[in-house]
């Protein structure tokens, strides 16, 4: 927290930032609200959507661990069909989840309820969004409450970041997709630091730009020049495009 409190505090016109989007931790909210007081906090939606991921998770677990091995063969690697969306399923798909319901209807119950879920996003509207995460939390069998905790927590505990979302349509998507980079280039790094990777790809593909003391970018400025320098100016260098670090991890460039 601390690093990040330093990170924040060296952000220029950090006042002027409109819409801060986090996931559901109150550690976040407090530092966000004190650096950027002027933005509001939108949740991001995958942060919410998966909590409908963990509770049919809960409830595949417990049925696999009351059947017989005999019948627990027939739910190995369907982990998959239960996580996915409805309505993207090949035809195979549909009969191995119809054949699954038959034979278990609890599994039914949770994966609906997780559908439910997710189409509160499909909502166009706060209001419309607000109505249906109503009818969702009504509609939840009491039994299935403790499975689906966590999603029914973060719309009473988050609901107004939550509806945010249906205002200023930010997602944290991008971050995530960097993280997710960042971890296969440590794997893929053979002992390399985070700094080292980092450095390596600036010195690969960053770009240098020239912020004034006000933190205007001088016009017309082509490169690194201590000429075109002035007291408090300082150099900002920018990431790499998620593509093309991409490309260079899948090539093992790192």
């Amino acid at each position: 927290m601390t690093d990040l409190r330093a990170y924040f505090d060296g952000i220029l016109d950090r006042h002027r930032v409109e819409v801060v989007c986090q996931d559901m931790w109150t550690g976040y909210r407090s530092l966000t609200k004190a650096m950027f007081p002027r933005a509001v906090t939108v949740i991001d939606k995958y942060h919410v959507q998966r909590t409908a991921n963990y509770g049919m998770e809960v409830v595949r677990r417990a049925l696999y661990q009351s059947l017989s091995n005999k019948d627990r063969v027939k739910l190995k690697r369907k982990r998959a069909l239960f996580l996915a969306r409805k309505g993207g399923e090949t035809v195979a798909a549909q009969e191995a989840l119809a054949s699954v319901f038959a034979a278990h209807p609890a599994m039914q119950t949770a994966y609906d309820i997780k559908e439910r879920y997710y189409d509160i996003y499909a909502s166009e509207s706060w209001a419309q969004a607000e109505a249906a995460a109503d009818r969702w939390l009504s509609s939840v069998p009491v039994e299935f409450e403790k499975p689906f905790k966590t999603s029914i927590d973060a719309l009473r505990n988050w609901r107004p970041h939550i509806l945010r979302y249906f205002e200023h349509r930010y997602t944290s998507g991008y971050v995530e997709r960097l993280n997710g980079l960042i971890r296969k280039m440590d794997r893929n790094g053979a002992g390399y630091s985070y700094e080292v990777l980092r450095a390596k790809a600036l010195l690969k593909h960053g770009s240098a730009t020239l912020r004034k003391a006000d933190g205007s970018i001088p016009f017309e400025l082509m490169g690194p020049d201590d000429e075109d320098m002035e007291i408090g100016d300082v150099w900002v260098w920018s990431g790499s495009p998620i593509s093309t670090l991409e490309a260079d991890l899948d090539g093992d460039a790192f």
